[in-house]
């Protein structure tokens, strides 16, 4: 699996994860070219979420399986920006993990 067939699953796991499918943060595989831009537009997305609607937020980090010791530790900073980033980077190495795992073992 290359890349970007790595992206789109990921994409598509995100979007239906975070329940954004349908709105105006949906993930678009046609924006996103490569792993740093995925980053970027989930840092984003997570950011809104932490402003505006953190039970989603905390919905999805369990429907995706981050580790709770991870998330805890990533929401112990004070700086909104580092937390996004710590959460954004929780979730891409968890669904990325997913993605690999079903590549490997179909069905």
């Amino acid at each position: 699996m290359n890349e970007k067939e790595e992206i789109n699953d990921a994409i598509f796991l995100l979007n239906d994860h975070l329940d954004i499918k349908q709105t105006s943060l949906e993930l678009n595989n046609t924006a996103i070219q490569n792993y740093e831009n995925l980053r970027d537009k989930l840092i984003e997305v997570i950011h809104y979420l932490l402003n505006n609607d953190v039970q989603k937020l905390l919905t999805a980090v369990y429907r995706i399986d981050v580790s709770e010791e991870k998330f805890k530790s990533a929401m112990e900073n004070e700086n909104i920006n580092l937390i996004s980033e710590s959460i954004a980077d929780l979730i891409f190495e968890r669904e990325l993990q997913k993605v690999k795992y079903r590549k490997k073992f179909p069905g």
